[in-house]
């Protein structure tokens, strides 16, 4: 992503996004990797003292990273300033990171990984050699003592 392309657009419902933006030619705006901007002030007795700036997915439960939505839903277009735009990235590789790892706890459970990492005999595999294990059945007697066994007629 460009970081000319990033702004921060302010929707019709409130919402304040950082994203990259480009317009269609069909009257829509595509969002690609929106981020919603919370400010939090920080209060203390004499009043507010600052304000917490929190950037976290626009739609926490979807795995679409491109959104297209119509012009007229957007209230105003501007560009972040340098930090902002190294927030936005930062969240974006947490965000990128937290599905990484909700991926992966979701595969582990299905195929019950953790338990086959923690018992390696499990895994089916000889640890040492990753090989499949075989029972091997060993002769216990000599083999000169096979030989003494047999009879000659």
């Amino acid at each position: 992503m460009n970081r000319n392309t990033i702004k921060i657009v302010r929707i019709k419902n409130g919402d304040t996004l950082i994203c990259g933006l480009s317009v269609d030619t069909n009257s829509l705006h595509t969002l690609e990797f929106p981020m919603q901007i919370s400010a939090v002030p920080i209060l203390n007795k004499k009043g507010v003292q600052g304000v917490n700036i929190y950037l976290q997915d626009w739609l926490e439960y979807s795995k679409d990273t491109l959104f297209q939505i119509p012009q007229d839903v957007v209230m105003l277009v501007a560009n972040p300033d340098d930090d902002m735009i190294e927030e936005y990235f930062d969240a974006l590789e947490r965000s990128e990171l937290f599905r990484i790892q909700q991926d992966f706890e979701n595969i582990s459970k299905n195929y019950d990984i953790k338990n086959k990492l923690d018992n390696p005999q499990n895994l089916g595999y000889n640890k040492k050699s990753a090989e499949p294990y075989e029972e091997e059945e060993y002769d216990t007697e000599d083999e000169t003592d096979d030989e003494d066994d047999m009879e000659i007629n």
